[in-house]
């Protein structure tokens, strides 16, 4: 798997902070504005990148519906946050 760009590792992050604060994922349009993308079209392209790479799963026709899926050998991108899996 290519690596994550700094944008992914920003999406990944706050998606991950949003759960664990709030108890579901933000919107495309708050994950845009959180990380600096000007439109929704932007951040919904970097969401398909990642569920591509097999990070996140996304289910069709419901809203804030984002799973996170991380692996053991990817937490090293991200040394501040827990991550909780299956």
């Amino acid at each position: 798997m290519r690596g994550l760009s700094e944008r992914q590792q920003q999406i990944l992050t706050y998606l991950t902070t949003c759960r664990t604060e709030r108890g579901y994922t933000p919107s495309i349009r708050e994950i845009g504005d959180a990380v600096g993308l000007s439109s929704p079209a932007s951040a919904l392209r970097q969401l398909k990148i990642l569920g591509e790479k097999r990070l996140i799963e996304r289910t069709a026709g419901k809203a804030r519906c984002l799973k996170i899926r991380m692996k053991k050998d990817l937490l090293h991108l991200f040394p501040r946050i827990l991550f909780f899996y299956p």
